[in-house]
């Protein structure tokens, strides 16, 4: 026997908003993310509650631990906060749907192919000389030392009076 529907009408829970304003990145945010953990849990936080729509604090305990552990993959690819909050903008779309928990390693896969990244620091050999193009430093024993003087390495260790 079939059972009929339901019909709640007005009295049936709002559904969230998910059109691209109201996942708009507000202001304050840091341009980057932190690099201390705490900082890099509150910002977590942010997105927990924008993104999987979490008001409660248990909610956020039970799904800000995966946030925490996705936005620092963001942090460790360098990439801007406003372009990883833009991809999770564009996952919670394309999903319908809020990301709870472990879903928000999701918004990876929403990255544009040119993301804004930190300036890569100046490659350097052991005492800080700049490394040309091409030039790759050797892998060294502990305590060894390599400097590239143009065309062959020299080797030393940390002991030497030099």
């Amino acid at each position: 026997m079939k059972q009929a529907a339901l019909d709640l009408g007005e009295a049936s829970a709002p559904e969230q908003d998910l059109t691209k304003t109201t996942l708009d990145m507000p202001e304050g945010l840091p341009e980057y993310f932190p690099d201390d953990l705490d900082g890099l849990k509150r910002l977590a936080v942010r997105f927990c509650r924008a993104f999987a729509n979490c008001r409660t604090t248990e909610a956020l305990k039970r799904h800000g631990k995966h946030y925490t552990d996705t936005l620092a993959i963001y942090r460790q690819r360098g990439i801007a906060v406003a372009v990883a909050w833009r991809a999770f903008a564009d996952a919670v779309q394309a999903k319908d749907g809020p990301l709870f928990g472990a879903q928000s390693k999701t918004s990876l896969s929403y990255l544009p192919g040119n993301r804004t990244r930190r300036p890569n620091p100046a490659r350097v050999d052991s005492c800080g000389c700049p490394l040309p193009a091409g030039v790759m430093m050797p892998r060294l024993e502990p305590g060894m030392t390599a400097h590239f003087d143009g065309e062959e390495w020299i080797y030393g260790n940390d002991c030497d009076p030099r």
